[in-house]
């Protein structure tokens, strides 16, 4: 135990009597002394800064640099501390003016944790449409915290605000990131019931930007759900709303959102364009840490398409960008990212090095849901180098964490996992116990392409039982889902897999479904 010196007991009682002295003043002579703190510190620092515009809604604007800027939250909390008491020196406004700075602050460079608070903070010293801006920006940093419950909570609030406000533009936004936070809970009838609601208020505004982020994201619904023709209408749509305007951010993430739709239905040739399209967007606009994440999307497209040196080129990059820039949950997603094409391609011992720094750059940020993806890729390293407990450990509690937060597309996966696992063990009744959770889950929320994986490893397990007509109907439809969903190399993996197993098991391979089937229940455009 360490033992601790006569310095540490003198700064130990220099700070209580501090803190005794402190707290004898009256609180005239404390708003006072907070003044005179605020002011010494504020002309220290080169004088006050100037003042923000208020929040407006699209993308947040840079802020002009100041020296203040080191200092703004001792400043607010001085300015805070002293503006109870009528002094005629503005306390109550350098307060406002200093926490909307250091909001910003946070938000420019990722804090999202402190972002949050400030955000709030700054609210609660505003009125009218800027008050509710400041929330939706709270509830935006919640999202990218990856709270899911908090931002959810946050954006109800707003709604309920701006409905009182009768504010119609900032309802149809707040139903439009409520949605967001929805989806990422897995509740997805109310997610598209709230974006939906949102786009028909939108419409009637003809606000451009606002209801191109809300189209958008109905099509980001569509497409989980399987319904990739949709999605790409609602994209365009979204895109020619935008088209009069200068090219911004939010341009930049439809056209990113639609290369990806591309490329998972293995079209190229149209997605490499316009993955390019949107880092250039982003690079005009000096916006490098999403720069970076459109690149490491270009890398799981060349990774993919067998371009795995390319993409592990991109990937190092892009984790040496970050890091310099500071995006630490970004540089978490890049790293693990990296571990898991890694993995595939046999670099176990690095895989898993780098698996393990993402996980505690996850727990640094308190980004709960890509630490939930993580752990579900650690889990396959460890079973896939024999350390079956250490495995099964992972996957549990990757589970806890997935249940915890809601996140039940993620749930899902691990149920998946730990039922290959189960099948890899002989565990068979166990893994088709798995299989089946994973599986009603999937049908349940609209998850087609994970729907598709589960019934073609299901088929494994009740073949192995000697399960043959159970076995058969997971197959086909499996297949015909994959088939309706143009994922062929998919297609043609899983079925070299299944007529291995067929010899092995000494039956006939299943056919291939002879028309393509119904699109699992989910959202419709």
């Amino acid at each position: 135990m360490r033992q601790h010196s006569a310095e540490d007991a003198y700064l130990f009682r220099h700070a209580m009597l501090r803190e005794a002295a402190y707290q004898l003043q009256p609180p005239l002579d404390r708003a006072l002394l907070h003044a005179a703190a605020f002011t010494l510190v504020e002309a220290a620092y080169g004088g006050p800064a100037p003042e923000l515009p208020p929040p407006v809604t699209g993308r947040m604007q840079p802020m002009i640099p100041h020296r203040t800027d080191a200092v703004a939250l001792e400043l607010a909390s001085h300015a805070e501390l002293a503006q109870h008491v009528d002094l005629d020196i503005g306390m109550a406004n350098a307060a406002r003016r200093y926490i909307h700075r250091a909001a910003c602050l946070a938000t420019e460079q990722f804090r999202f944790h402190e972002a949050i608070g400030l955000w709030r903070r700054l609210a609660e010293r505003l009125s009218g449409q800027p008050m509710l801006i400041a929330l939706s920006r709270c509830g935006t940093a919640a999202k990218e915290w990856g709270d899911a419950a908090l931002a959810r909570r946050t954006l109800e609030e707003l709604h309920e605000k701006a409905w009182a406000a009768g504010d119609q533009h900032m309802q149809g936004i707040a139903l439009g990131e409520l949605a967001q936070a929805m989806t990422a809970q897995g509740d997805l009838v109310a997610a598209e019931a709230a974006v939906r609601e949102s786009i028909a208020m939108l419409r009637v505004l003809a606000v451009p930007r606002s209801l191109a982020a809300s189209i958008s994201g109905l099509a980001n619904l569509l497409w989980r759900g399987g319904h990739a023709d949709s999605a790409q209408a609602l994209w365009r749509e979204a895109l020619e709303l935008l088209a009069g305007q200068d090219p911004d951010d939010a341009r930049a993430a439809i056209l990113n959102n639609l290369a990806g739709c591309f490329g998972r239905l293995g079209n190229t040739a149209q997605a490499e364009p316009l993955f390019r399209q949107a880092m250039d967007i982003h690079q005009a606009q000096g916006q490098r840490h999403a720069v970076e994440l459109v690149r490491m999307n270009l890398a799981n497209l060349f990774a993919e398409t067998g371009r795995v040196p390319q993409a592990l080129t991109i990937y190092r990059q892009s984790v040496q960008a970050l890091s310099g820039l500071g995006h630490r949950r970004l540089e978490g997603v890049a790293l693990a990212n990296l571990a898991a094409i890694l993995f595939n391609t046999g670099e176990k011992y690095e895989s898993e090095d780098l698996l393990l720094k993402a996980i505690a750059i996850h727990h640094e940020v308190g980004d709960n849901q890509r630490l939930a993806h993580a752990l579900s890729t650690l889990m396959a390293v460890y079973q896939n180098s024999g350390r079956h407990e250490l495995a099964l450990a992972t996957g549990q509690q990757t589970l806890e964490l997935c249940r915890a937060l809601g996140l039940k597309s993620d749930e899902s996966t691990v149920l998946y996992n730990l039922a290959s696992m189960a099948v890899d063990q002989k565990q068979l009744d166990q893994a088709c116990a798995l299989f089946e959770q994973a599986i009603a889950m999937q049908r349940q929320i609209g998850l087609p392409v994970k729907l598709a994986g589960s019934l073609c490893n299901y088929m494994h397990a009740l073949l192995l039982l000697g399960r043959i007509d159970e076995a058969r109907a997971a197959w086909l439809e499996g297949a015909a889902l994959l088939k309706d969903f143009r994922d062929i190399a998919d297609l043609k993996n899983k079925q070299r897999t299944m007529q291995k197993l067929c010899v092995e098991c000494g039956i006939e391979p299943f056919g291939m479904p002879v028309r393509s089937g119904p699109v699992p229940p989910g959202p419709q455009a």
